[in-house]
Order: C-alpha cells, then structure tokens, then sequence
C-alpha cells in the first residue's frame, strides 16, 4: 500500500491492520506512512475478536480526523 499511495492521484487507498498493541497509535501511523484515506485497525490481542472467531472490533482511522469505534459485533454485519 505505501507504494500506491506515494503514486495515487484520485483513488482512494483503505488499509487494514491486526494490531495486538497500541492500536489506535499504531493504526494512525500507518495512514500518514502510507497515505491512505482510511483503515481498519483490529485488535487481535482480545479472545472475542480477530482470527478465528465469528466476532471483530477495533477503529475506523483517518487522516486528521478523530478514531471512530467500531463495537465488538458479528463479521457477518
């Protein structure tokens, strides 16, 4: 993603990250190294959310904008 995001002229690049730490730190990193418009940063590190479970949570990241949260809930929503 950061080599398409050094070249993008009108797109619009969405990253994601499994985070195990400092999420939201790590995450905002991420979408000013890589110029992206926006990512979702999961938090693997909790037992109800991430790989291997039918439930997600973590933050909607943008640059220069506030984290939204996105609540623990099904993947299947």
């Amino acid at each position: 993603l950061q080599g398409l995001g050094a070249k993008k002229k009108h797109q619009i690049l969405v990253g994601f990250a499994a985070e195990t730490e400092h999420v939201i730190k790590y995450g905002q990193d991420k979408v000013i190294r890589k110029n992206l418009d926006m990512l979702v940063a999961n938090d693997v590190s909790k037992s109800n959310a991430g790989f291997n479970v039918d439930t997600n949570e973590g933050y909607f990241l943008y640059p220069h904008k506030e984290p939204k949260e996105m609540p623990n809930m099904k993947k299947s929503e």
